[in-house]
């Protein structure tokens, strides 16, 4: 497994010892997932949350047969509707995979057992919370003051091979825009 990738995605909030993050990924199990398997569907409860070690995902809002891309992630982002997932309670969110994927999956059970047991596991999980709460708000705050335009070039630096990775259809989702602006913005691009 990726120990040493896992610890440098936390270096920067949370200084561990290799040995430490052992003991956490030993806490998971290593799956592989397919492009386009579901791993949740729409008003089903979550219960596994994710650590993309290699692939992509995405997830959705369901609304009357139409999706709308909520999230995207990428290598050693957390996956899965995490809102469902400590609630246990049904959401109509639903995560797919973009690309074949290797994940590190941690089940309720033992994500409870984790913060129970030991201040780590505290520490651990309030730096998700937190990179997941900073993640959404910087989100809407691009969307109401960045043009399309900049939240791609953004998006773009952030994820290398962004176009080739992920399906144009999600993107302009994801962005608030139609696919035919979305094409537009990417032949103005340099």
């Amino acid at each position: 497994m990726k120990i040493h990738k896992i610890k440098e995605a936390f270096d920067p909030y949370f200084q561990e010892s290799l040995e430490n993050w052992e003991k956490f990924a030993s806490l998971g199990k290593l799956i592989h997932c397919h492009k386009g398997e579901i791993l949740k569907r729409p008003h089903d409860i979550e219960k596994h949350f994710n650590l993309i070690l290699s692939g992509s995902g995405s997830i959705h809002l369901w609304n009357k047969n139409n999706y709308k891309c909520v999230d995207l992630a990428y290598e050693f982002d957390f996956f899965g509707d995490y809102m469902s997932y400590m609630t246990q309670q049904p959401s109509p969110l639903e995560t797919i995979m973009i690309e074949d994927s290797e994940l590190l999956q941690f089940s309720y059970h033992n994500f409870q057992n984790m913060l129970a047991e030991s201040k780590r596991g505290e520490k651990i999980t309030r730096i998700m919370a937190d990179f997941a709460f900073i993640s959404k708000q910087q989100q809407q705050i691009d969307l109401l003051t960045k043009t399309a335009f900049e939240r791609l070039q953004q998006l773009k630096i952030q994820v290398p091979k962004l176009l080739e990775r992920t399906p144009k259809k999600y993107i302009s989702s994801y962005l608030g825009i139609t696919p035919q602006s979305l094409s537009r913005i990417i032949k103005a691009f340099p």
